[in-house]
């Protein structure tokens, strides 16, 4: 389980000394009237075709296995025309689909400059990078102008959520300027390589269920990038630890069911 990428999403975090304070920035098509040179123009518009190919899996299903080749498209167009909002969302989203999320944020502070309104998530996916890449004030700002730009109906369904995530913020800047000595061991029994999380502690006190995609049995499919689907396991807490962890049985369809 990925507790160290957790733990430094929620509650560590840096200062950033950068100021985000820029004016507002053209935003360029890729057209002949915008980029004199023919031959870079085809070269970025071939690229960013390949790129969006590829980007319709990303936006379908929320993830990509072809992330690295996605950049590496978007990338190529970027480097001929930096100033079109579109492609900087499109690099924006990608990048969150990896660790370099402070890339992830620079594309996003781009598409501010450029046309937030391009997409009704602009500042809530910009804030969620700068947190993320641990730029903590900015981070506050952006989720402040997120919920600025909803309508009061919007504003009341995510509030609640937007201020937790202005408070982790503020927990961070607090545990940043007296750090307190942490020590964070994997638990053997229920720790492995592949991704685990979202752990709930069931009402005994003695079961934790958490989402997992470690091979349960050769029985269960797998994506397009060889992994198993995900699954929901079982732990019970023993005098030695936590056992080793099972597939729920059945189906988890009713409060308190499966002591959860």
């Amino acid at each position: 389980m990925k507790l160290n990428k957790i733990f430094s999403i929620l509650i560590i975090g840096l200062l950033s000394t950068s100021t985000w304070e820029e004016e507002r920035i053209e935003d360029t098509p890729f057209k002949r009237d915008y980029i004199s040179d023919k031959d870079s123009l085809h070269i970025a518009k071939k690229s960013i075709r390949r790129g969006n190919r590829l980007y319709k899996d990303l936006e379908k299903y929320g993830y990509s296995e072809q992330v690295p080749r996605i950049i590496n498209f978007y990338l190529k167009a970027n480097n001929i025309n930096p100033n079109n909002a579109e492609l900087n969302y499109k690099l924006g989203r990608t990048y969150m689909e990896t660790t370099d999320h402070s890339y992830a944020a620079k594309h996003f502070e781009k598409v501010i400059l450029l046309e937030p309104t391009i997409e009704d998530d602009v500042y809530l996916l910009a804030a969620k990078a700068q947190h993320i890449a641990q730029n903590l004030d900015r981070a506050i700002e952006l989720y402040k102008e997120y919920l600025n730009t909803l309508k009061p109906r919007e504003k009341k369904k995510v509030n609640a959520s937007i201020q937790r995530y202005i408070k982790q913020c503020n927990v961070a800047k607090e545990l940043i300027e007296k750090p307190i000595p942490v020590f964070i061991d994997n638990a053997v029994a229920l720790n492995t390589e592949l991704d685990e999380y979202n752990v709930v502690k069931g009402n005994d006190d003695e079961h934790i269920y958490f989402t997992s995609r470690r091979v349960v049995c050769d029985c269960r499919a797998t994506d397009n990038a060889g992994l198993h689907f995900e699954t929901i396991l079982e732990s019970k807490k023993t005098d030695q630890g936590y056992d080793t962890p099972a597939e729920v049985e059945g189906k988890i369809t009713k409060r308190n069911q499966h002591r959860g």
